[in-house]
């Protein structure tokens, strides 16, 4: 069920395309450019081995909207994540 699946490439596409091709003299990627590959990598790592309806930068999103819909503060979120990798290690989120 792939049209389940959150559309991360397309977003990160949208919102860094200026950054990735930007043009000029190029002394390697600015910090911009480097959030951007780095988004792009996380977007493609696995929640756990064997996942395939949520990648890890698309599941700590979805958290994250969740955060925001509801109010939490950032130390209640922090301490989801940290008890959802207690009980999961297994899960590839970030600590906070």
């Amino acid at each position: 069920m792939d049209y389940l699946r959150d559309d991360i490439d397309g977003l990160l596409n949208d919102q860094f395309r200026d950054v990735a091709q930007a043009e000029g003299v190029y002394d390697g990627p600015n910090e911009d450019a480097k959030k951007f590959y780095n988004l792009v990598e996380e977007a493609s790592q696995e929640l756990y081995p064997g996942c395939t309806k949520f990648s890890k930068l698309s599941f700590t999103l979805r958290l994250y909207l969740l955060k925001c819909l509801h109010g939490w503060s950032n130390e209640s979120f922090t301490s989801l994540l940290e008890l959802l990798k207690e009980a999961m290690p297994e899960l590839n989120i970030p600590p906070s």
